[in-house]
């Protein structure tokens, strides 16, 4: 069952996906628009959440522990987002994806084997090889990076993977009263519009534009579209994150966004994967078999 949640996730990741898309056809990719962007869809989030808690759905909690993780996660974030887009001006979308997603899924592996005592599997360990050889792959043809441009790789594959760590340790722990994924999730937005919005407003200033440039009508629908999306899936990997392996979460989670966002592509924009696109999914989609 909680593997059918995880997959649900991975859907709701590649919608989310789909609206940053629209939203960057609107507002254009540089920091400021990303930043707001985030900001305006952790307020989006904060309004769904306080909606569905006054109607009863939910019961928000609090702890400083869940506070504490939720501010952690969410710088960890930020911080490799802004040098994303230090890789993307030089147009290395290609390789900052490639480190992005195997860091989020190869950092929890090993600290699952290293600190949670989670079982080795060769099965899975060959999961893993495949997944990361369809990352790979459907990212060939990158431009050849500069050894700086190595180093924010090696960061953002460092930092992504400290994300997933965060969230898998918050929902495990048993000791420090940690608040339920709703309450995690809300803490989250609260840290997310705090951190962004400054941020957002700086580089505002120094580009001599308006703050509100970025919000339309159109953009509004987005924020909150992507907010409802990216809560519900970061819900059901939270739930997921309880009772499945490191070692098998996140490389679910990597290889199912993988394949709904090339599914997302073709029915969205009308995107032909490569040859190569098409090896990755097929390569990609037996190595996640062997997690199931």
């Amino acid at each position: 069952m909680h593997y059918l949640l995880i997959l649900g996730a991975d859907a709701l990741l590649a919608l989310c996906f789909v609206f940053q898309k629209k939203y960057q056809s609107i507002a254009g990719t540089s920091a400021r628009a990303t930043l707001t962007f985030n900001a305006f869809a952790g307020l989006a989030t904060l309004v769904i959440f306080s909606v569905l808690t006054l109607c009863g759905v939910y019961e928000l909690q609090f702890s400083v522990f869940s506070a504490i993780m939720a501010v952690l996660a969410t710088g960890i974030c930020l911080s490799y987002m802004v040098i994303g887009f230090k890789l993307l001006r030089a147009g290395n979308m290609p390789l900052y994806t490639m480190f992005l997603m195997t860091g989020g899924m190869l950092v929890p592996y090993l600290f699952g084997l290293a600190f949670l005592d989670e079982a080795f599997s060769l099965l899975r360990l060959l999961g893993i090889v495949l997944i990361v050889a369809a990352v790979i792959i459907s990212n060939t043809g990158a431009i050849k990076p500069t050894r700086s441009q190595i180093l924010m790789c090696v960061a953002v594959f460092i930092l992504n993977g400290f994300m997933s760590v965060t969230s898998k340790v918050h929902q495990i722990n048993t000791v420090y009263n940690p608040v339920n994924s709703e309450s995690f999730i809300f803490i989250m937005a609260i840290a997310k519009i705090l951190l962004c919005f400054p941020v957002a407003v700086m580089l505002t200033k120094k580009a001599s534009e308006k703050f509100g440039s970025c919000v339309t009508r159109s953009t509004v629908i987005l924020f909150t579209l992507t907010a409802a999306a990216d809560s519900a899936s970061y819900y059901l990997q939270l739930i997921g994150a309880k009772s499945i392996p490191a070692g098998v979460l996140y490389p679910l989670v990597t290889a199912g966004s993988i394949i709904f966002s090339a599914i997302a592509g073709m029915l969205v924009f009308r995107e032909r994967p490569s040859r190569n696109q098409w090896i990755a999914m097929a390569v990609c989609l037996a190595g996640t078999c062997m997690f199931i």
